[in-house]
């Protein structure tokens, strides 16, 4: 096995350890020191020795004491104090970091994840100037919430170029730069790296093209973990957007929010008898409980029926449905199209109501527990609408309504008005 291999393993054991205690962590590199943060994920960037949300001083006294051979400082216990990725700390390690304290343009090692969810180590020229990106809907709201819209030039995405102009302004008038958002033009990139100093590719998918091609033109390749509806992933994503343009201020503040709000629907929903719920897909099929829009359900303290445990594909749509004993709330998070965006005040809900009418005669539509709420919505949006159609007895729509408006007024200028988007449809709106 190689280092890598070894070495995630690790990283993963010990940040799970990390987030099980109450991390509130104060000022740091790029922050205004004054500044407190209720953060428990950790930046994926090696280097980040302590596994908090940035890479200062701390790291470095970390790494310089498993140098020393200091008790209880073995890279054991420190697995991310090996910036360089060789499986040993030394002073190499502690000039990478040295030269991201001191913002020096330096190669870090970034904790990338695939569209499965593995993750590799691969190498980024630190800071960088400005990136192009795949066209997935994740992606571009990732940039939007983590205030890193300014350096994103440019996107490969299906043609006819369709992105929300309610949501993403920033990309009207755009032409895409490849087909699709595995496959850029190869000479449109070398164009945009010369007129806007592009220096990185934010993606998901594998490239159709060799990386190699573009990593020889200088241009670093980051994936990061986009759409995870946990805390702990959300921010991992965030911290690294901000991190990747030395630019943390607004990544670190939506972290804290989530983390706020999370801790807020844990409170209301204490002691209270866990409600079970699956979530469906366009076709009316139900989601696995390890994909992404099924874990939104256990974010907001939700359980899953006994029927589906253990599934790890898609579960299409049947009479068993009718026999489920144990679920008590069903749930469409479905995305909007660029023609009829949730954001628009005269959103055309009805477009989006077909897979949930599918289900119109079990008992959890009958009992009005039958929801959709809009995908596109912000992550720590989403998990408070969510936490709303479990628990409506103690998290109100209000409360819900109420935080993503504030969620607005923080990160997306004020821009849009929570109380006229009709992003949360009960099952009498449907």
């Amino acid at each position: 096995m190689n280092s890598v291999a070894v070495k995630m393993g690790a990283i993963i054991a010990v940040v799970i350890i990390v987030i099980a205690g109450v991390a509130v962590y104060f000022g740091g590199s790029g922050s205004d020191d004054s500044t407190s943060y209720n953060i428990k994920g950790a930046l994926p960037v090696l280097g980040n020795a302590d596994q908090d949300y940035d890479i200062d001083q701390d790291d470095l006294d970390i790494i310089q004491n498993i140098i020393d051979k200091k008790e209880g400082y073995t890279l054991a216990n420190y697995p991310m104090a090996d910036a360089n990725n060789d499986g040993d700390v030394t002073s190499v390690d502690a000039d990478i970091v040295r030269g991201v304290i001191d913002k020096q343009k330096t190669t870090v090692y970034v904790i990338n994840t695939n569209f499965d969810s593995s993750t590799y180590v691969d190498t980024v020229n630190w800071p960088l100037k400005a990136a192009i990106s795949a066209g997935v809907s994740t992606l571009p709201m990732l940039f939007k919430c983590s205030g890193v819209m300014d350096y994103i030039k440019g996107m490969a995405l299906s043609e006819p170029y369709n992105v929300d102009s309610y949501l993403y302004p920033e990309f009207q008038g755009w032409s895409s730069l490849g087909p699709n958002m595995r496959e850029f033009d190869v000479e449109k990139v070398r164009d945009i790296m010369k007129s806007d100093g592009v220096d990185g590719i934010i993606c998901v998918a594998g490239l159709k093209e060799n990386e190699s091609i573009f990593k020889n033109m200088g241009i670093s390749i980051i994936r990061p973990e986009c759409s995870a509806p946990t805390v702990e992933g959300y921010t991992s994503a965030m911290l690294l957007m901000g991190f990747l343009f030395d630019a943390p201020t607004q990544s670190l503040k939506v972290s804290s929010w989530f983390q706020d709000v999370k801790d807020a629907i844990d409170e209301k929903t204490k002691g209270v008898k866990t409600v079970n719920a699956v979530t469906i897909g366009s076709s009316g099929s139900i989601w696995s409980p390890s994909s992404n829009y099924a874990k939104c359900i256990t974010v907001a303290n939700g359980g899953f029926p006994s029927e589906i445990m253990g599934q790890t594909s898609n579960i299409k749509f049947g009479d068993w449905i009718y026999t489920m004993k144990d679920c008590d709330v069903v749930i469409d998070f479905h995305s909007g199209s660029s023609s009829n965006s949730w954001f628009s005040e005269d959103c055309n809900v009805s477009e989006y109501t077909a897979a949930i009418k599918l289900y119109k005669d079990t008992t959890m539509y009958q009992n009005g527990k039958a929801y959709v709420i809009a995908f596109d919505v912000p992550m720590p949006v989403k998990i408070a609408y969510t936490a709303v159609a479990l628990y409506p007895e103690q998290v109100t729509e209000e409360w819900a309504t109420e935080m993503a408006q504030d969620f607005y007024d923080q990160f997306f200028g004020g821009k849009f008005d929570a109380s006229k988007l009709n992003v949360f449809l009960t099952t009498e709106e449907i």
